[in-house]
């Protein structure tokens, strides 16, 4: 992959499009975004200057007040992200 000798930050991929040990999708490692058939928190995170808005998020991640709670699988990945 190469060598870094100073600091990365705001770093993420596509992980229903990179391989992480020869599964895709299947594994969540630092900097991993969901991102289903193009439409999910990487395409997001791409168009939209490179950050992410949790409050894009509450029909799966319903909460105030900085508190959310994840249901269901969708609400998780997008809480990881």
């Amino acid at each position: 992959m190469g060598a870094n000798d100073g600091t990365v930050t705001n770093s993420h991929y596509d992980i229903d499009a990179v391989l992480v040990n020869g599964f895709s999708g299947k594994y969540v490692t630092l900097g991993g975004l969901f991102n289903p058939a193009g439409a999910g928190q990487y395409n997001d995170w791409l168009t939209n200057g490179f950050a992410l808005d949790i409050a894009n998020y509450s029909t799966t991640l319903p909460g105030a007040n900085g508190t959310y709670q994840a249901s269901d699988i969708a609400g998780l990945k997008d809480l990881l992200g």
